[in-house]
């Protein structure tokens, strides 16, 4: 287990040009985490200062899942207020107090962010929040982390690595796991520093799926593809998938040479007398 800034591990994992970059290469508009902020001041959205948000629920109120998953949905209005470009993703707290399918054992997540395309299930969201009120000590924060992480790796067996957070009274500790360790960032307040838990928000209603953790190697389409070697290969069904984090062999697939590969063609052409 290692440990970072939050201010400088986001700023790598979504930088600017990957959140906004679907605006900026067609506008002139300078967008940043900057402007954004200043556009959410403007609007009364943001405190004087550029600090503290503005309709944020307090921990303690009831349902204070349901509450922090409609303040999160609130950043996609405002991305597209500023920019005009439209997001699709989104929170829900829908599993709260019912077992999420996708697993075989029941778990209810607090939050979880997916594309509302998709039914709420362990195969498909991508990330996790857990919400607390209560004290939590930080190896307590790591292990509920930790677990969450461990079921969306079972589930899904494109995953690369998995950001998981925990946002405890005003302070969010984000944990990133891939299956060789883990990244456990220091906790900050996302009042005090608003453009830090902007970046975090955004990043995850922005960023392409590869920044978030999922092999590009992979696609889906009518069926799956995986491409290695430069071969297109079709994935039949996926025969295992590891339930522990960390390890080598975590995943194996049943695949055949896709029509597209180089090798494919080549045996045809050979089959037709080509040469």
């Amino acid at each position: 287990m290692s440990t970072a800034n939050p201010h400088f591990l986001l700023p790598k994992l979504f930088p600017d040009e990957i959140i906004f970059h679907k605006t900026v290469k067609d506008s002139q508009v300078p967008y940043t985490m900057e402007a954004f902020l200043h556009f959410c001041c403007s609007k009364n959205h943001l405190g004087p200062n550029l600090k503290t948000w503005r309709n944020c629920p307090v921990l303690t109120c009831p349902d204070q899942e349901v509450h922090i998953a409609d303040f999160l949905r609130g950043f996609a209005i405002k991305f597209e207020l500023f920019t005009s470009f439209p997001v699709s993703h989104c929170w829900t707290a829908q599993n709260k107090n019912s077992s999420m399918p996708g697993t075989d054992s029941p778990n209810k997540p607090d939050i979880v962010f997916l594309d509302p395309v998709n039914l709420v299930d362990f195969r498909t969201i991508l990330t996790i929040l857990e919400v607390k009120s209560s004290t939590m000590m930080k190896s307590e924060i790591f292990q509920l982390c930790a677990q969450r992480a461990r079921l969306i790796f079972s589930s899904q067996d494109t995953c690369h690595f998995v950001v998981t957070s925990l946002l405890h009274q005003d302070e969010l500790t984000i944990v990133l796991f891939d299956r060789g360790g883990s990244i456990v960032c220091s906790p900050f307040n996302i009042h005090s520093e608003p453009d830090t838990f902007a970046r975090f928000v955004l990043g995850f209603l922005c960023a392409a799926p590869p920044y978030l953790g999922y092999d590009p190697s992979v696609w889906t389409g009518t069926i799956q593809n995986l491409m290695f070697c430069r071969l297109q290969l079709h994935i039949k069904f996926t025969p295992f998938v590891s339930t522990q984090i960390h390890g080598r062999g975590t995943v194996i697939w049943l695949a055949e040479v896709g029509p597209q590969s180089d090798l494919a063609n080549k045996k045809s052409g050979l089959r037709m007398g080509i040469p």
